[in-house]
């Protein structure tokens, strides 16, 4: 089973050996400018508590949940509610939007023959 996957793997590349070429491909992740984000997250907090308010002009996104109010100050991340277990789900959702959004990228490549080693 292992091999029929290398087997394809290996014809697939002799198919389109450009694809699978070192730095073939330099694809630049597209930027999200911050209302564009705002609006994701904002539609993210949407999808899973039914009353979210957002806006953008005072950076808030307010969640009621239950008549427990929550607000997100959309610049420092930070979350005042008086329940602590609806805090923490916020915290988490907002942390899924906002790396889902802006994945972490790769570092760039380095050139082992310019690398100098010290030992």
């Amino acid at each position: 089973m292992i091999a029929d996957s290398l087997l394809a793997i290996i014809l697939s590349i002799n198919l389109n050996p450009a694809d699978y070429r070192s730095g073939a491909v330099d694809k630049k992740p597209t930027q999200v400018n911050e209302e564009e984000q705002f609006n994701v997250v904002a539609n993210f907090l949407r999808e899973h508590f039914t009353e979210v308010v957002s806006n953008f002009d005072e950076k808030t996104i307010t969640v009621d949940f239950d008549g427990t109010l929550a607000t997100i100050d959309w610049y420092t991340k930070s979350i005042d509610c008086e329940e602590e277990p609806l805090t923490l789900r916020l915290q988490e959702l907002v942390r899924l939007a906002t790396n889902a959004i802006n994945p972490i990228s790769l570092p760039p490549k380095v050139n082992p023959e310019k690398t100098k080693l010290l030992f």
